[in-house]
């Protein structure tokens, strides 16, 4: 083959290479493009539509919630005429349902505000058997024995004031609802037709799809076994690869995730569009690209063959005479006639000055040949004798070698014999030193443990110093500080750390643990047959309980949990040493505990009153001054409430001081569990009360004070052994602190003045400060 053909074919596949090359990558980029930009359409209108679904079923979910605590429905002595116009009230409000009922205890329906099936006892089916297995809300698709189509249905249990079920509220909710929010998912360059929308169960079965609506049989999604993977993988988009009758397809998909306290179906929407369709452009784009290349390659290919042949002629000269010069020829060989001055013509006449050189040189080689073989004659005697010389000198040398190699290996084993002495000697220093310094550690540690303790106010903020801490001196362990409760009957954890590999222990009676009934530590080692506290479960492995124990008083237990990986009890010594520091901290935290416990008591005492369990009055004033001077700073109001209970000193002299004692602290109790968790709620004197109301407007302060004022006739109050019973009502005055204001004792006049203005007013109302007089009048 010629050279000139070689090159041509040389440079044409490298150009054909290029051109495969650039094409594919142009079209993977192109293809890449595309899908990434159909999976992300796909994956937001699919997480969009969820959420939708989601947020619907959400407010189904509380509007149920919300029914079962409405007074009329939970009173239990509502009649079905009033228990219908209750929910015919509600379904006016919220028009998506398409009916509400009421059903008693016996699944018999008494109220619907369709009229349809009451007195009619409702088969054990569906969401009945849902609440009989007790959950609190549930939801079913189902036929509605009533209305006779498919729908939501939301039921709940209702219980009266007492927790006692007094029946069951239902829901009905168009399952076209969901149906309009499906139909709605569509892409520009998507028809319905082509992109295909299936809302699943947790099962892979179709609820609804955009191509039939409502599934009345169970049919399954063909491709849920990639969607199932997809999800549990933490996937919501891929390419579907189909075999027999269906073609590839993208699909995206998105789950539910809940919603506030409303957990889920599991439901899965599935959207899907043909490959083929989605991908039309790019391949559009490829056969247009295939086309351009070709062309571009068919034109190099004759450039490259035209300059190829070019290229070779000069050289192909060149290769003729230098055929002639290996055949020795070289009376034959002439001059090579040089035209350009490129690397071929420098070529040209590099060879003609080698072939004058080798003529030359051919007659020289004819005279020193002679020359030569008498000198190799002379130099080869005289390389013999010093080859004799040399292999002397060799041998000696060879021995010389052999005594320091024996020196140097008996330097050697003496060398690593004083270093493994060395290293033994090291290594046991730096364990003693290793020790010193982790006992160091752990009493600076605990003493950092116990400054910090000193300073904490409440157990939370001790149980967090203790983790920060008991984690560092026990790095590879984990573990649990129990407490006992008030009741004395159960131990309850505060706090734990380490528990990657450790459950948490629980509540648990203090006979579970063996430490507590002997009062005095146990321990547990792996395999063996020691006793087991009950409170470890039957997989517990290694362990020490130590009896937490401080001015004679048990506080709890410090339970600690050994990693077996690091051969925690593999040996007594180890044991005891662990032992030793488990004893010290409990000690510590026991002291500790201790001495927060008495200061919680002693505070408690200092600021609350005794009788409501409300604040004291030195500690409203405290909570004022520092509210108002946080107001000033953010800018902020503070609404004050001041109340007291109407004819109460009348309510006292009837029914006795025992009563009256009694009525305030119920009355406390009704405050605190009605108030925000930011506000403070104080007893003033007396039978007056304050509120205070951190960053709280006058509106947010009034409808505060109106809500207390209405649900307070609902706190029945009665007394042992005085016969009398009945309704209490309050008067209330609102004042609201803006930077403004001046002073403590302003705010609190302006509340006060504004009780009384109620007062005169006819009680059971609230006033304002903005419209009371500055008049102050007694209570009648």
């Amino acid at each position: 083959m010629k050279f000139s053909l070689k090159l041509t074919i040389l440079f044409s596949v490298i150009v054909l290479i290029s051109i495969v090359v650039i094409s594919y990558f142009v079209y993977s980029s192109t293809t890449k493009i595309v899908q990434d930009e159909i999976n992300y359409t796909l994956k937001d209108i699919a997480e969009n539509s969820m959420d939708k679904i989601e947020r619907m079923l959400y407010e189904r979910y509380s509007d149920i919630e919300y029914l079962t605590t409405d007074p009329v429905i939970n009173s239990g002595t509502a009649t079905p005429k009033e228990l219908t116009a209750r929910l015919a009230e509600f379904r006016s409000k919220y028009r998506i349902y398409a009916s509400l009922s009421f059903f008693n205890n016996d699944r018999v329906r008494v109220a619907d505000t369709s009229g349809e099936g009451i007195g009619k006892k409702h088969a054990f089916a569906d969401y009945w058997e849902d609440l009989a297995k007790g959950d609190v809300v549930v939801m079913r698709i189902s036929k509605s024995e009533s209305l006779g189509d498919l729908f939501f249905h939301f039921a709940s249990i209702v219980r009266n004031k007492k927790g006692m079920p007094i029946g069951v509220v239902v829901s009905r909710l168009p399952v076209n609802e969901v149906i309009k929010i499906m139909n709605q998912t569509t892409i520009a360059r998507f028809s319905k037709e082509t992109m295909e929308v299936n809302l699943l169960d947790k099962d892979g079965y179709i609820i609804f799809s955009n191509r039939n609506a409502v599934s009345t049989e169970k049919e399954k999604l063909y491709d849920w076994i990639f969607t199932k993977n997809s999800i549990d993988s933490g996937m919501s988009s891929g390419i579907v690869r189909h075999g027999g009758s269906h073609q590839d397809e993208i699909t995206a998909f998105a789950t539910e995730r809940g919603f506030a306290n409303f957990k889920g179906n599991g439901w899965t929407l599935a959207l899907e569009v043909p490959a083929t369709i989605a991908f039309a452009p790019a391949i559009e784009l490829r056969d247009k690209i295939i086309v351009i290349f070709a062309a571009i390659g068919a034109l190099s290919i004759i450039i490259v063959a035209v300059f190829a042949r070019r290229i070779t002629k000069p050289i192909k000269k060149l290769s003729e005479l230098s055929v002639e010069i290996g055949k020795g020829n070289l009376s034959a060989v002439t001059a090579i006639k040089v035209t350009s001055r490129d690397e071929v013509g420098l070529l040209a006449k590099s060879f003609n000055q080698m072939v004058d050189g080798l003529k030359e040189s051919r007659e020289k080689l004819l005279t020193y040949s002679i020359e030569l073989e008498d000198k190799v004659a002379e130099r080869s005697k005289a390389i013999s004798d010093a080859n004799s010389k040399l292999q002397n000198e060799l041998f000696e040398r060879q021995m010389a070698e052999e005594d320091l190699r024996q020196m140097k290996n008996r330097l050697e084993e003496t060398v690593n014999m004083r270093t493994a002495e060395l290293k033994y000697a090291n290594d046991e220093l730096s364990l003693r030193a290793k020790s010193l310094e982790e006992r160091n550690k752990e009493i600076n540690l605990l003493g950092q443990m116990n400054n910090l303790h000193q300073v904490c106010n409440t157990i939370q903020e001790a149980s967090l110093v203790l983790v920060k801490f008991v984690s560092q001196i026990f790095p590879t362990d984990s573990g649990e500080v129990c407490l006992i409760n008030n009741s004395n009957n159960l131990l309850e954890p505060v706090c734990a750390w380490g528990q990657e590999n450790n459950p948490e222990l629980g509540a648990f009676n203090p006979d579970d643990c063996w430490a507590l009934r002997r009062g005095q530590p146990h321990i547990h080692k792996p395999n063996s047959s020691d006793l087991l506290c009950k409170h470890c479960g039957v997989d517990a492995a290694a362990y020490i309980c130590i009896p937490m124990i401080a001015h004679g008083e048990t506080l709890g237990v410090f339970h600690l949990m050994a990693n077996e990986t690091e051969g925690l009890f593999n040996s007594q010594g180890i044991i005891a040493e662990k032992l030793a520091l488990t004893l010290r901290v409990a000690e510590h935290i026991a002291l500790s505990l201790s001495n927060l416990k008495l200061r919680e008591a002693l505070r408690a005492m200092s600021i609350r009153d005794t009788l409501t369990g409300l604040y004291n009055r030195r500690y409203m004033e405290e909570t004022l001054k520092r509210e108002i001077s946080r107001s000033r700073r953010k800018g902020t109001a503070i609404g004050i409430i001041m109340t007291d209970i109407d004819f109460f000193k009348k309510y006292n002299d009837t029914m006795g001081h025992d009563a009256g004692d009694a009525l305030l602290t119920e009355l406390g109790k009704f405050i605190l569990k009605n108030i925000r968790d930011s506000d403070v709620a104080c007893r003033y004197g007396g039978e007056e009360f304050i509120i205070i109301m951190p960053e709280a407007t006058l509106n947010t302060a009034l409808r505060r004070a109106e809500f207390l004022r209405e649900n307070v006739k609902l706190l029945k109050t009665s007394h042992i052994g005085s016969g009398m019973s009945g309704q209490i009502t309050l008067s209330f005055g609102v004042a609201v602190f803006e930077s403004g204001t001046a002073t403590i004792e302003g705010v609190l006049k302006a509340a006060d003045n504004a009780l009384y203005k109620a007062k005169r007013t006819g009680r059971n109302c609230v006033v304002t400060a903005d419209i009371m007089s500055n008049e102050h009048e007694p209570e009648a």
